[in-house]
């Protein structure tokens, strides 16, 4: 026979196991995700700490060129009255396209129509006037190339117009024809006055930029919506050119970080 009070009961504390039992559940659930939420955010956290950029502007980068001048030109030797020589020049003018070099070298590629071989001179022309010997070479019939002749501090040569000169002589006692092929020059420098900025991830972690605003001095803004991933190391340009009036840059990253560079002031 049973006991109704009993039953009841019996009832109730199974009820209340399977609520405590649920409750647990749930309770367990939650707490493990919000024990996830906070580990992904403290790793988000602390990645975000670990990301650096700097700003640079390509005046601060060294970059190696290549320039080969095509000459194809073929110069009859003349008479120089007096000497009983015969003399042939060719002047040249090397653009480096705004580049300041801290290393430079002029390789010369040429032939001249005569048996034997003749001197030639390879000069640099100084701003201020006169000139000084690179090199002095004897050229023979033979198309070679001749070189490398080192600019020893190449900056002092530079002309007002950013270019630097050279001039190619040759003499001989009797009359020759000269044959200029090409002139190569290669040189390691630095641009000055081009107002680039580039950006460049010196951490030890991937950035992602995803935004970039530009600040200017009337107190306009501008945002830029970029996706560029930037591995440690790597560098990528922002602005390849600059108004005068930008004073600042902010680049965005996904952690959201902002990185500022000052342009001017």
């Amino acid at each position: 026979m049973s006991i109704p009070g009993s039953n009841r009961r019996c009832e109730s504390t199974i009820i209340g196991v399977v609520f405590l039992l649920i409750a647990s559940t749930i309770i367990a659930a939650y707490m493990i995700e919000v024990y996830g939420v906070y580990m992904e955010v403290s790793d988000r956290e602390y990645l975000r700490r670990r990301e650096r950029l700097e700003f640079l502007r390509l005046d601060e980068v060294d970059s190696q060129h290549r320039i080969v001048y095509i000459l194809d030109r073929m110069i009859e030797s003349r008479s120089v009255e007096g000497y009983g020589l015969y003399e042939a020049s060719i002047p040249l003018r090397i653009h480096l396209e705004g580049y300041t070099p801290r290393y430079l070298a002029i390789y010369y590629r040429g032939y001249a129509l005569l048996d034997g071989s003749i001197e030639h001179t390879i000069l640099i022309l100084k701003p201020d006037g006169g000139s000084d010997i690179l090199a002095r070479i004897y050229v023979s019939s033979e198309d070679r190339n001749y070189g490398p002749y080192i600019v020893r501090n190449p900056g002092r040569y530079i002309h007002s117009d950013g270019s630097i000169r050279i001039e190619v002589y040759a003499k001989n006692n009797s009359s020759f024809t000269l044959y200029a092929v090409d002139l190569e020059v290669r040189f390691i420098g630095r641009i000055y006055g081009l107002g680039v900025i580039q950006v460049q991830n010196v951490g030890d972690v991937t950035v992602e930029i995803i935004a970039l605003w530009e600040i200017y001095s009337s107190g306009s803004k501008i945002r830029k919506d970029m996706s560029v991933s930037l591995r440690p190391g790597e560098a990528y340009i922002l602005l390849d050119s600059v108004s005068d009036d930008l004073v600042e840059v902010k680049v965005i990253t996904r952690r959201g970080n902002i990185f500022i560079g000052r342009v001017k002031g």
